[in-house]
């Protein structure tokens, strides 16, 4: 679960706030530093129900994360207390929406933001945003460092920014989306993307995030894809289709390939208890009868590996097998 803490409109302050604040509640040109200051509190908390949580999402009204923190402990000021902990930069949240609605008025609320956001279309078409400011990053830095050594050498204003548009172009132009989230950016002079770790090699990328499909790509649009803020309005207008779609459907097909090999798993870890007492059997095929398994299939490693393939709903399916092992190890022990 995720503590979150909403702040309200703006106000003044005439009277002393715990904290040493003279102004409350959310600006929008607030840094995340100064979003956590005056989100982090004073608040009517529970202490021992902050201390159970590892991290503090400081929000706006419409739901925005604008800090995150990992909680280190709570601070009492008469019957209000503030949340105390380490602001974690740029974390991967800061910048989206809550998955999870607040239900009440109150500001304070708790949620589980990892599981809503954890292979969601929000995350995927996050990951988009970041690789896109990494791309604009590293482009910018390419043209400005040639415009500063076009003017060490006496290059007009005009040549300068020539020389300097040529270095940007000849940077990386796209990046390559990884299954695990990260990125990797290639150049015209690297298309294949060399220099890939060894996970990489071995998982390959999913999607190329190219800058030539977001149109006329000049200096001005990188510098105002440099922000979360505008490479996000920059992809809004591109469907999920081409944004999260080929991450969810990766992330999709990996999270198959895991359930049938727990699946696997705890079939033949079944198989193999019912081996050693007869009298287990009866229980494993009650079991196993929807994947088509009888007490004549029982000893036949062929068919129960065949059941893997059956339509029942594998987390079920597992949880019930791995119990069914639990208690034939008791009962043989």
């Amino acid at each position: 679960m995720t503590l979150r803490l909403r702040m309200g409109e703006l106000e003044t302050l005439t009277t002393i706030h715990p904290l040493g604040l003279t102004e409350i509640g959310y600006r929008p040109d607030l840094t995340q530093a100064e979003a956590f200051a005056r989100g982090r509190g004073v608040y009517k908390l529970n202490a021992e129900n902050v201390l159970l949580e590892e991290e503090l999402f400081v929000t706006n009204l419409e739901a925005d994360i604008l800090a995150v923190a990992t909680i280190t402990g709570v601070t009492k000021y008469r019957d209000r207390r503030a949340v105390e902990g380490r602001l974690v930069l740029d974390h991967e949240r800061v910048g989206t929406k809550i998955t999870v609605p607040h239900r009440s008025q109150n500001p304070v609320s708790y949620a589980d933001e990892n599981g809503g956001w954890q292979h969601s279309g929000a995350q995927a078409r996050w990951i988009y945003v970041r690789a896109l400011v990494d791309l604009a990053d590293e482009r910018i830095r390419l043209y400005d460092q040639e415009i500063r050594t076009a003017a060490a050498s006496g290059l007009t204003d005009e040549d300068a920014a020539e020389a300097a548009d040529q270095a940007m172009e000849a940077g990386p132009n796209a990046a390559l989306i990884h299954p695990d989230g990260s990125w990797h950016l290639i150049s015209s002079s690297n298309p294949s993307g060399a220099g890939l770790s060894e996970t990489w090699a071995a998982q390959g990328y999913v999607d190329e995030l190219r800058l030539e499909d977001l149109g006329d790509v000049d200096v001005d649009a990188c510098r105002y894809m440099l922000t979360r803020a505008g490479a996000a309005a920059v992809l809004d207008s591109f469907p999920a289709s081409e944004v999260e779609q080929p991450l969810l459907d990766a992330w999709s097909r990996k999270n198959e390939i895991e359930a049938d090999r727990a699946r696997q798993t705890a079939i033949m870890a079944a198989w193999w208890w019912s081996r050693r007492d007869e009298g287990l059997n009866t229980e494993l095929v009650s079991i196993l009868r929807p994947e088509g398994i009888t007490l004549a299939d029982i000893n036949d490693a062929d068919k129960i590996n065949a059941a893997l393939h059956s339509g029942s709903e594998i987390p079920e399916l597992v949880d019930e097998l791995v119990a069914w092992c639990t208690k034939a190890s008791r009962t043989l022990s």
